[in-house]
């Protein structure tokens, strides 16, 4: 079982915020849009921070 599956099925039950802290890393944001596209009890918001954050 991959780790998007096994994290799809706790948020169907627990829904929570996923942040990823490499956020501006182009490897980051497919991982995410990937797992937003499989996860359907998943909301997607991407945003990047600034290194001033």
């Amino acid at each position: 079982m991959s780790l998007i599956s096994r994290l799809s099925g706790r948020l169907q039950n627990h829904p929570k915020r996923i942040v990823f802290p490499e956020g501006a890393d182009p490897r980051i944001i497919q991982a995410a849009r990937q797992f937003a596209n499989k996860s359907s009890a998943f909301r997607s918001s991407l945003a990047t921070a600034n290194a001033s954050n």
